[in-house]
């Protein structure tokens, strides 16, 4: 990458990959929207001015990372910056290992199987100079997430999380959090290690075939489409269809009171991961059930 992070605000980028592109390949049954956008006006019940929610996807190549200008309007326009997770919360080293490392530092790189811990091992030492020896001690859905950052088939990628963050600390705008780290690594502790582990194998394979099926989503996230890219990850990952009340229901479930008190506060900008957007219990449905007038804004690239 052409930016340097600091480590631990790495892991929770690393965390927010995971679970963005984890929840971008999860579909469940759901109206379709008047219109199609990333980036929508929510107004009504009293709001003397609008807020917005804007769908991300977490790690893009730098080649198809757009901004459009309606993005940035809306952004200028509101006091504050609400994301899944507070970036700062990952500057204290303490609480980002309590969370990503196997209790007692125990090394589970056995776990994996002779043939399936060489197919890990040898990308991983390909990519970050060490192997499961190393990185054993590390969570499984750490290393799934760092076999993700790196199986997408660019040089250079890039974060709109990271990239919010960064215009908010420009303009002095207050940043928060709708989860904490705790609760986000807490999702993945209640999914079996061995599932986890097949999906770092197949996202492994998907990289050494060119990462087509990665790319074909991004081509409908550009388009702002979330019926295409919810279409094309139906058929291409139903195995995560069994986590989508963990991943994706509940959450959106949690998040809908947080906002309302939010909205309620002041002008927000609101960026989670485009998977939480639309379906029957997606935000976008969950806000217009509460009376919010959520309209999509078109956005010109």
């Amino acid at each position: 990458m052409k930016y340097k992070q600091n480590p631990n605000t790495l892991i929770g980028s690393l965390l927010l990959a995971c679970l963005t592109l984890l929840t971008s390949a999860i579909a469940i049954a759901k109206p379709k929207p008047p219109k199609q956008s990333l980036l929508w006006k929510i107004s009504g019940k009293g709001m003397e001015k609008p807020s917005y929610l804007y769908g991300t996807i977490h790690i893009i190549c730098e080649e198809d990372y757009f901004m459009a200008d309606e993005v940035k309007k809306a952004f200028a326009a509101t006091d504050r910056l609400v994301m899944e997770l507070d970036l700062a919360e990952m500057q204290d080293p303490i609480n980002v290992q309590k969370y990503t490392v196997n209790p007692g530092m125990k090394n589970i790189s056995s776990e994996y199987g002779t043939a399936d811990s060489t197919t890990i091992d040898n990308f991983l030492v390909k990519h970050y100079g060490a192997g499961l020896q190393q990185f054993g001690v590390i969570k499984p859905f750490v290393l799934y997430s760092m076999v993700m950052l790196k199986s997408i088939n660019c040089s250079n990628q890039k974060s709109y999380e990271n990239s919010f963050n960064a215009m908010a600390k420009e303009a002095g705008k207050e940043v928060k959090g709708l989860e904490t780290f705790a609760f986000q690594a807490g999702i993945f502790d209640n999914i079996p290690n061995r599932e986890i582990m097949d999906w770092t194998l197949k996202s492994i394979r998907e990289a050494e075939s060119g990462g087509a099926e990665f790319h074909a989503m991004i081509d409908y996230y550009k388009k702002g489409d979330l019926d295409g890219l919810f279409g094309l990850m139906t058929e291409k990952a139903p195995e995560f269809m069994k986590y989508e009340k963990q991943l994706l229901s509940d959450r959106n479930a949690n998040w809908v009171p947080l906002i309302e008190e939010l909205l309620k506060e002041k002008p927000t900008f609101i960026a989670v991961g485009a998977a939480h957007l639309p379906a029957k219990n997606g935000v976008l449905q969950l806000l217009k059930k509460k009376g919010y007038k959520v309209e999509s804004v078109v956005l010109k690239q």
